[in-house]
């Protein structure tokens, strides 16, 4: 039986146990983007092993129509490659969506690898039209690369239109 647990601080070292040494784990990421560090964690577990955890993290966007706001960001969503298929990865993206209802943010937004889309559509996120820009150090704006999607959960998603401009680092 899985066991979901909340954690404060996750390092890439504690990955080891999860990525089973899969060479890539977070799939083909654009390497020279810098990342928002995140602290907050729900860490799946059979017994005493991770096999898969999430992190959430309260972050500003601006949007065009509605300004600036602070909405929830999911990242760092991992399962171990033995484990998917099994539904952890749904349970974790449940387990941070409650997380984010005791916060009481009304969105949570995720930058995901395209091949990654039909996952969270599944679960009722809606990809964002963009265009969408993040930011890198000494506060370089980007276009969020190729290959990657914001995507959006809530009420009412339709607020992210126009330009939607990530304040500080990618989650």
């Amino acid at each position: 039986m899985i066991d979901f647990r909340r954690l404060s601080g996750w390092t890439q070292e504690d990955d080891v146990a999860i990525t089973e040494g899969e060479p890539l784990p977070y799939g083909e990421v654009p390497r020279n983007l810098i990342w928002r560090r995140k602290s907050d964690f729900v860490v799946a577990y059979d017994g005493d092993r991770p096999v898969g955890h999430a992190a959430v993290l309260t972050v500003e966007v601006r949007s065009g129509i509605v300004g600036r706001l602070q909405v929830a960001g999911l990242g760092s969503v991992l399962v171990a490659p033995s484990y998917r298929g099994r539904g952890v990865g749904s349970q974790l993206v449940q387990q941070v969506l409650e997380m984010v209802r005791e916060r009481e943010l009304s969105w949570t937004l995720l930058l995901c690898l395209d091949e990654r889309v039909s996952f969270y559509a599944r679960l009722g996120w809606k990809a964002v039209p963009g265009p969408v820009t993040i930011e890198q150090p000494d506060s370089i704006r980007v276009d969020l690369p190729v290959g990657l999607r914001m995507m959006a959960f809530g009420p009412q998603v339709e607020w992210l239109s126009g330009v939607i401009e990530v304040i500080g680092l990618p989650f």
